[in-house]
């Protein structure tokens, strides 16, 4: 086997996979490997491995068991295969797992899998790096399952363009290893999204995996291989040509995909040629034939066809292909070489028909015309305006056309372009098919704001010279044509053969010139280090770079596809070095992209471009709709085009009244009911029944539970992707992270906002099943019908709202739907216990889904989370969610879940602000204009102090923002001043006397109703909303987002801020910044003192804090602290003690008094905690710690969930137990980990209980 050989490369991996697993055997695939393994092995190949049976590993259908075989598993390392094989391992079919993924298995992944093997099946687990289709053995694609994005990423969908770049950079790291080269890189000047694939590419395999990139030293005087990283856009023209070679004419016109051909929609066709397999390697009748010209391949199967006749004694005369057709139908059985003419007299049948049906050769003629031969606008124009105007040529060859014309004539054919456009759209060309043109042209154009191409795409070569050879013979039905056009990648891969690519064109990743050459190298001292890695070895001797001689092997990846026409123009310059024709002995180019694009498919891209573009510009700015860029060109122009409800059926089902229409949804709602739980301050610690204590309506109480209800629709569905392979982008997660943030306690109130979430969820999940529906999956999330707590509305995996009904459904309609589904209704007719234990683990995800929000704006995403929400809710809507075990064991998942969350958080907050330091924390106010701000966001915090730098303005934290003094990269600001007033549930006071002197930002949960006095000076921002209330827009968004605070610092400007009169004269101050790396610094004196008695006890004390007189308790218990023991507060719960006298701990000059921050700083208590038990050889029950925990909303309750994960027991929450959790469930609670409610009449009583370990 040739080692540049893709396909050989490829298969032996597989062969050697199924060869070292002896016997029968099953092979497991799943949907992309399913394609890899079916264009690198037959169907004979896999029998002669002795495969029984080849399985997709996410298939729904349940497997046969069989023990007696072995499986060997070829898969990509995704979170979905490996969740896929944890639940095979789970339920085993078979009695031993070989493991074979394609690529590098991060460690978290390989550990996962590893815990799930519990009855140890798992033989062995290798890489094999086959993680690409390899067409043929010098054309490969790296597929995308949204391959639009890679022509234009979008910048407001981040997340799925980071995707996609990660997609890219595995697939061509894979190509490296699987050829076993160092690679010098270069990637086009101007395009983005090479230079973002061709970085990632050399961090990975020069930083992350230097070692298994690192092939050693290369051959004396030789440079390095080159990839060469380029953008479709650079030349948009080939795609957009017709084809004349059979291996690209089936491509374009018969839409071949993975080297096979449906011909299932041809009348008549015989069942065994339903689907025809092109391989060279199979079918030496198209391996000799597949870059032969139409008319060849008409002369070659007329051969074919005489031979097989005259096998059988029945010699004629073939006039036409269909003379042929008819033969071979009549044939009876046919043999190995009968079935191959067979195929191959079908396929060109189609092939014939469609030249002739859409009028191909008169237009193939004219596309020469425009894109080879010398510029000449009026002849062009008359050309093309009669095609587009003849009523035979079809609407897509006309559009091709258009796009033709309007590249090579952008500048100077403004008023023509036009006059095609509405000549096509008058003669019944799609309008949505139209905006491909514009949206291409926009993209791929010359002007200097798309200065991507580097490439000349139109020549002025004669177009009669280069038909002159045109062969003469042909056949009836047949003609031969050849075309001109050469593709521009054959001149840029000959430079770089030559070593003479200009570097200002292609440009090396480290931005290093390579004077003549493509070698991307640098030298300091005598060292070098180049290619994907470094090595010493590099450049011999005193070599010089430009001495060097040119590479012998280059692989060019194309973003954004390849054709079929330069994969024959690359086979032709490979067959021309094995010739010696013009090539050093041993030259190889390779090709690979995002995979093979047709003029169809690529201008579908670019249609779904335009409409992806309008509809994002239509929406910019509002609120949570900027995730629309999902939305599927389906549902967009429905919601565009649809403007009553009655265009388009609601599709919801009403058990209790079947034959409910819009109208009736739209009747007024009979009864206002509300039943909120889920904050501590219910209304006699019961639930809310009419208006909630934090000011929550009845309508916006439904308007939240029907989001909830979408919620558990979408995550269905993405459930079920995810179960069956099919990638979603995080944008998704993302969506359900913010939008159940929003579902918090004190976060949003505004019912417009809820509207938009709602929405949105429905958008997403029409979007996840249309990503299903193509990747072939026709089956459904399972969605059972005698769930109870579903009576009235069908399952949410099965309720779907359309987006047009939701843009003009009303208020009343979706308060009533809420309704039906409210917690109100469902305590009526679901078991206690499960219902407490449901809703725990329904607001367990709401605190998760918080912290793991707060992370993204941070710039840390959480795969886990990410993956885990999705699970939560849709394991509420699956028969599990009956079982108090299942559920409980969801529910310590959650907590387990959070804690990798807190942790990504807190990565996140030292990454960008450096570890937090003990720090005085002024408390009173500074001279000067003033900005107070609110909420958790420290991002929010570093923002404003960036924005308002030199503006004279100071800044105040208040809430949970005061830990924010503690972190180096916040407390630099000079202008951070001070922290004003307490906790939460205080801000009305305490922003109305603010809001008299500066604006106050709300950046997170605890909102409370603005009073009137400072109702004007008062800003929400990210998920907090209140109405009428200015809300502050993202200013960028996804991973990382950015918000402007410009209208709140010109507010600040314009009010008075405060004067040296409003400064006390007694200054004040307490101390913050004990996070865990403070703490642990200490952490031998911590110890010592343990050891030596002078530290009895550590109290963990904080959470949420709530305006109760019962919450005095956690103030007398903090004071009731001996001596000898410290106090770790967190959260805005600390408020209750933050400010009093504990002194020192004796003889070591430790504060007993140690803020460790933020609620979600649990981590931090985490952390440490856990220090201390390893250094004591003990676990977390056997330290001197009582956990003593105030808690309001459901923050705090994931962080409980959280401490119940890891085992503590005996911890004490209060004032009083949450109303969600009924009797039923708080006794399954005390009974596994000795939950107990705080004595709040005697916190003395509790005191001495907790001194004792209890």
């Amino acid at each position: 086997m040739s080692s540049t050989d893709l396909v050989a490369i490829l298969r032996s991996y597989l062969e050697r996979a199924l060869r070292e697993v002896p016997g029968m055997k099953v092979l497991l695939l799943d949907t992309e490997t399913m394609r890899s393994v079916s264009t690198a092995l037959s169907q004979s190949d896999i029998l002669e491995q002795e495969v029984y049976l080849v399985q997709k590993i996410n298939s729904e259908e349940k497997r046969e068991h069989l023990p007696h075989l072995k499986a060997v598993a070829f898969l990509r390392p995704t979170r979905e295969n490996i969740a896929c094989l944890r639940r095979e391992l789970r339920e085993p079919c078979f009695g031993a797992y070989h493991l074979y993924f394609t690529n590098r298995i991060e460690d978290m992944r390989l550990q996962d899998l590893a815990e799930g093997d519990s009855r140890e099946l798992v033989a062995c687990v290798h890489e094999a790096f086959g993680d690409f289709i390899a067409l043929e053995s010098h054309h490969a694609a790296v597929p995308l399952p949204r391959p639009h994005l890679a022509l234009a990423p979008m910048a407001w969908d981040y997340g799925a363009s980071s995707d996609m770049i990660s997609r890219l950079t595995e697939g061509l790291a894979s190509i490296v290893l699987g050829l076993r080269k160092r690679f010098s890189i270069k990637y086009q000047r101007g395009s983005d999204i090479s230079q973002r694939v061709a970085q990632s590419l050399h961090h990975l395999a020069g930083v992350e995996q230097r070692e298994l990139f690192d092939f050693g030293s290369r051959h004396t005087g030789e440079s390095a291989p080159l990839l060469l990283i380029i953008d479709r856009k650079d030349d948009p023209v080939t795609p957009l040509l017709s084809q004349w070679t059979y291996q690209a004419m089936l491509h374009e016109i018969l839409r071949s995909r993975d080297n096979r051909v449906s011909l299932k929609q041809v009348v008549g066709i015989r069942p065994e040629l339903a689907e025809a397999v092109l391989s060279p390697l199979q079918d030496a009748f198209y391996a000799k034939n597949m870059y032969a010209n139409f008319g060849d391949v008409g002369m070659a199967i007329k051969s074919l066809v005489d031979a097989v006749s005259a096998e059988g004694r029945q010699a004629r005369d073939f006039q036409s292909l269909d003379d042929m057709a008819s033969f071979v139908e009549n044939l009876p059985e046919m043999s190995h070489q009968q079935g191959v003419t067979a195929k191959h007299v079908a396929l060109m049948t189609e092939l014939s028909h469609a030249v002739e049906r859409r009028q191909l050769m008169r237009v193939s003629g004219v596309e020469q015309e425009i894109a080879c031969a010398a510029a000449n606008l009026g002849t062009h124009y008359d050309a093309v305006s009669e095609l587009v105007r003849s009523g035979v040529v079809d609407s897509r060859d006309k559009l091709r056309l258009i796009a033709l014309f309007a590249l090579r004539y952008e500048r100077d054919g403004r008023g023509q372009i036009s006059a095609l456009m509405t000549a096509a759209a008058e003669g019944g060309v799609d309008p949505a098919q139209l905006s491909a043109v514009r949206s291409l042209l926009k993209h791929c154009g010359c002007g200097e704001e798309n200065s991507v191409r580097v490439s000349d795409l139109f020549s002025d070569r004669s177009f009669s010279s280069r038909f002159a050879t045109l062969a003469k013979q042909h056949i009836r039905g047949v003609e031969n044509v050849y075309t001109q056009h050469v593709p521009p990648l054959i001149s840029i891969l000959e430079r770089a053969a030559k070593g003479k690519l200009v570097d200002a064109d292609y440009l090396s990743v480290d931005g290093i010139s390579s004077g003549g050459s493509s070698l991307m190298m640098s030298m300091t001292n005598g060292s070098s280090s180049g290619g994907l890695g470094s090595s010493s070895t590099n450049v011999p001797g005193n070599a010089s770079l430009t001495s060097l001689k040119p590479p012998k092997l280059i692989v060019v990846f194309i973003v954004g596809g390849t054709t079929y026409e330069e994969a024959k123009a690359v086979a032709e310059l490979n067959s021309s070095a094995d010739r010696g024709e013009g090539w050093a002995a041993g030259m190889r180019f390779i090709l690979a992209g995002t995979g093979p694009q047709s003029s169809a498919t690529f201008l579908e891209d670019w249609e779904e471009i335009s409409v992806m573009e309008r509809y994002q510009k239509t929406h910019q700015g509002q609120g949570r709709l900027r995730h629309m860029s999902l939305l599927t060109r389906a549902n967009f122009l429905v919601a565009a085009k649809t403007s009553s409800p009655a265009a388009r059926p609601l599709p919801l089902l009403l058990r209790a009244a079947s034959n409910a229409t819009m109208p009736d949804l739209n009747e007024p709602i009979m009864e206002n009911k509300l039943l909120c739980m889920q904050c501590e301050q219910t209304k006699n610690g019961t639930g809310c029944t009419t208006v909630g204590v934090c000011g929550k309506t009845p309508e916006i109480n439904a308007l939240q539970e029907l989001l909830v209800y979408s919620q558990k629709g979408l995550s269905c569905w993405a459930q079920f992707a995810y179960e069956n392979g099919v990638p979603l982008p995080p944008t998704l997660a993302s969506f359900l992270h913010a939008s159940t943030f929003s579902t918090l306690t004190n976060v949003n109130f505004d019912a417009a906002r809820f509207r938009e979430y709602i929405t949105e969820c429905h958008a997403l999940r029409d979007d996840v099943e249309a990503r299903l529906r193509a990747a072939g999956i026709e089956t459904s999330p399972a969605a059972p019908n005698d769930l109870p707590w579903f009576d009235l509305l069908a399952h949410p995996a099965r309720w779907n709202l359309s987006v047009s009904y939701l843009a003009t459904a009303t208020d009343e309609a979706l308060v009533k739907m809420g309704q039906m589904v409210s917690l109100e209704h469902r305590r009526h007719i679901v078991e206690p216990t499960i219902l407490g234990l449901q809703e725990m683990l329904v607001y367990g995800v709401r605190g998760l889904c918080a912290y793991t929000h707060h992370a993204e704006v941070l710039g840390k995403r959480v795969p886990e989370a990410d993956a885990f929400v999705a699970e939560a809710y849709a394991f509420l809507c699956s028969r599990d969610a009956a079982s108090v075990d299942k559920t409980l064991g969801m529910i310590l998942k959650c907590g387990e879940v959070n804690i990798l969350t807190m942790k990504g958080l807190s990565e996140g907050h030292t990454d960008r602000f450096g570890h937090p330091v003990p720090t005085p924390v002024n408390l009173n106010p500074v001279p000067g204009k003033a900005i107070l701000i609110s909420g958790h966001d420290m991002q929010d915090l570093h923002d404003l102090l960036v924005q308002s730098e030199g503006t004279g303005i100071q800044i105040y934290t208040h809430g949970e923002m005061l830990p924010g003094h503690g972190y180096p990269g916040l407390k630099k600001f000079p202008h951070l001043a001070s922290n004003y007033g307490g906790a939460w549930y205080k801000q009305q006071k305490e922003f109305e006397t603010f809001g008299k002197h500066g604006p106050v930002i709300m950046t997170s949960n605890c909102i409370i109703e603005p009073r009137g006095s400072y109702a004007a000076n008062i800003y929400t921002t990210g998920e907090v909303g209140w109405p009428g209330v200015t809300h502050i827009p993202y200013a960028t968004h996804g991973i990382g987002a950015t918000k402007d605070y410009s209208a709140v610092i010109a507010r600040a400007l314009e009010m008075p801020g405060f004067s040296e009169a409003d400064v006390p004269a007694e200054p004040k101050t307490v101390l913050t910044g004990f996070g865990h790396n403070a703490i642990l610094g200490v952490a031998d004196k911590v110890v010592d003192a343990v050891k030596t008695g002078k530290l009895n006890h550590i109290f963990l004390m904080g959470g949420c804090d709530g305006s109760e007189p019962t919450r005095k308790y956690f103030s007398k218990t903090a004071d009731l602290a001996p001596d000898d023991t410290l106090i770790m507060g967190l959260g805005c719960g600390k408020y209750r003690f933050y400010d009093h006298e504990f002194g020192t701990l004796k003889d070591t000059g430790l504060p007993r008094y140690l803020d460790v921050g933020q609620c979600n700083d649990a981590y931090s208590a985490v952390v440490v905690a856990n220090a201390l038990a390893e250094a004591f050889e003990t676990d977390l029950n056997g330290l001197p710690l009582s956990l003593n925990l105030s808690w309001l909303e459901q923050k705090a309750v994931v962080i409980l969930l959280s401490l119940l994960h890891l085992g503590v027991q005996n911890i004490r929450i209060g004032p009083k137990a949450p109303a969600f959790v009924t009797p039923e469930a708080m006794a399954v609670l005390v009974d596994k980990f000795n939950l107990q409610i705080t004595d709040v009449k005697d916190p003395q009583a509790d005191m001495e209980s907790m001194l004792a370990g209890h």
